[in-house]
């Protein structure tokens, strides 16, 4: 047999043995999310698997993927995973209120931003303002401690 036979052997299973133990952890994160949140869904097991996919990416939608045969196997309301994917698929109102809010947040911090500057310019003016006062009163000659004491 040819040493590169074995190569491919070899290659190919280690190739199986690491797709059955990246398969288990993700079976082992499903069982334990499920343990966490028993009316969990698909969406949400996703987020807490792939917190990158906060916005569910459409290959994880798919028939067939990885992730979701996973979850029907191992989850007890497999048709409801379905129903809430299709409510998920079908609910472009929310995205659009979803950009909605975060434009508002990005103004409203925008806002709070220029008036913490504001603000900030205010107290930076008043500490130049005192210490030219400060710098107006006459200096007086203290007298040590120790000196009146002594006398």
């Amino acid at each position: 047999m040819d040493p590169a036979d074995d190569y491919d052997l070899e290659a190919a299973q280690l190739i199986a043995e690491t797709n059955a133990a990246a398969r288990q952890v993700i079976i082992d994160h499903l069982e334990e999310h499920l343990l966490r949140n028993p009316d969990a869904s698909y969406a949400s097991w996703i987020a807490a698997l792939h917190p990158d996919n906060v916005q569910l990416d459409q290959r994880l939608l798919q028939e067939g993927n990885e992730w979701l045969e996973v979850w029907n196997s191992n989850s007890r309301g497999a048709d409801k995973a379905h129903s809430k994917l299709h409510d998920r698929r079908s609910s472009g109102r929310r995205g659009l209120l979803n950009r909605v809010v975060d434009v508002v947040r990005t103004a409203a911090n925008l806002a709070l931003i220029f008036v913490l500057e504001a603000a900030r310019g205010v107290c930076v003016s008043c500490s130049r303002v005192c210490h030219l006062m400060s710098r107006q009163v006459p200096r007086v000659q203290r007298r040590s401690f120790r000196r009146s004491w002594r006398e």
